[in-house]
């Protein structure tokens, strides 16, 4: 005789959409997946890839449409054409599937300024049928989203596929940066658009004011625990050249920091050269120099109360933080005040950022 439960279970298995959904996601040890095919990668190492989402982050005027401009003149490159990309290599979009770029940031006239530049970069005089720039500043936050939904749904279609997808900027998709469920669910829209589409989604990301690392509010953190790689772009205001270097790299392992700086000549920001290990150290040293000083503004610290600082400043975990505690005392930042507590050492003659 059947057992009443066991057909039960067997009833559901065959009849239940959201189970056979489930079924769909499991780990199976007789399907083997290739690692997908980068979109974008620096020397080597993928950055951004299909049915992942991307951030690049920094502060006001680094450099950072700068960067987007870059992506989007490779995914335009012709076959042999040698185009100026900041040192990122971009998948061309030889297929003719939809390139789909939002500006929720700029004026009319930056917004066509970039994308002309865009062009230029390319060696295109005319714009392919499936390159899609829209500037939606002007949509209230819900009408962005449904632009976007709209948008991919349609010209999906109309090409067959989406190579790539480009948000600039992505914080104005929300009411709030610091609103922990709606940035919860707008980093779940769009996780679920890079699997529906089978494309990556690049995203553009302001850091906080002050901070060279932490990207804005709980929408930077939330974008940090879900996105396949982070990259941020840092302005010297002296020289004015900008550095883009990984941040967090999910799917690669270290990248060079790339130099670049606008050509007035040209109209446009072009690759100047690559920091030096050196100097990329003397920069991670005066960013933790400035969160430090914050941290002892009112005495020492117990380790426990320093490491929960470290780890709402950087966003890090536990492990984490206990890492950058101890590179901050390797680089003689901090020390121990006595067994219970850690204080600030003296640095007389640092010159804050």
């Amino acid at each position: 005789m059947t057992n009443p439960d066991q057909l039960a279970v067997e009833t559901l298995k065959q009849h239940d959409p959201f189970y056979q959904k489930l079924e769909t996601l499991s780990f199976r040890f007789d399907q083997e997946l290739a690692q997908p095919d980068p979109v974008i990668s620096i020397d080597g190492a993928t950055i951004s890839s299909r049915r992942y989402i991307t951030a690049i982050t920094g502060h006001s005027k680094a450099g950072k449409t700068g960067a987007v401009t870059a992506i989007i003149a490779g995914t335009l490159a012709k076959q042999g054409d040698i185009v100026e990309t900041l040192g990122l290599q971009i998948k061309p979009n030889k297929d003719g599937l939809l390139t789909l770029h939002l500006d929720t940031e700029q004026s009319q006239y930056n917004h066509h300024k970039a994308i002309r530049n865009a062009f230029a970069r390319a060696h295109r005089a005319t714009a392919p049928e499936w390159f899609k720039s829209y500037l939606l500043r002007e949509l209230s936050v819900k009408e962005k989203k449904q632009a976007i939904q709209l948008l991919l749904q349609l010209h999906n279609a109309e090409f067959g596929g989406v190579h790539i997808v480009l948000i600039d900027g992505v914080g104005d998709l929300v009411q709030s940066v610091n609103d922990e469920q709606e940035c919860n669910e707008l980093v779940h829209f769009l996780e679920q658009l890079a699997i529906r589409y089978n494309c990556p989604v690049v995203t553009i990301l302001h850091l906080n004011p002050g901070s060279s690392v932490k990207s804005r509010g709980h929408l930077g953190s939330q974008m940090e625990r879900k996105c396949e790689s982070m990259l941020t772009i840092l302005k010297d205001p002296d020289t004015e050249i900008s550095v883009l270097e990984g941040k967090l790299l999910r799917n690669a392992g270290g990248i060079p920091a790339i130099q670049f700086k606008y050509d007035a000549d040209k109209g446009y920001h072009v690759m100047c050269g690559v920091v030096s290990k050196e100097a990329r150290m003397d920069r991670k040293e005066r960013d933790y120099r400035h969160y430090a000083e914050l941290f002892f503004a009112t005495g020492p610290l117990k380790p426990v109360d320093l490491i929960e600082k470290i780890k709402i400043a950087y966003s890090v975990s536990d492990r984490q933080a206990h890492n950058k505690r101890k590179e901050m005392m390797e680089l003689k930042i901090i020390e121990q005040a006595d067994n219970e507590t850690y204080k600030l050492v003296d640095a007389d003659d640092y010159v804050p950022f």
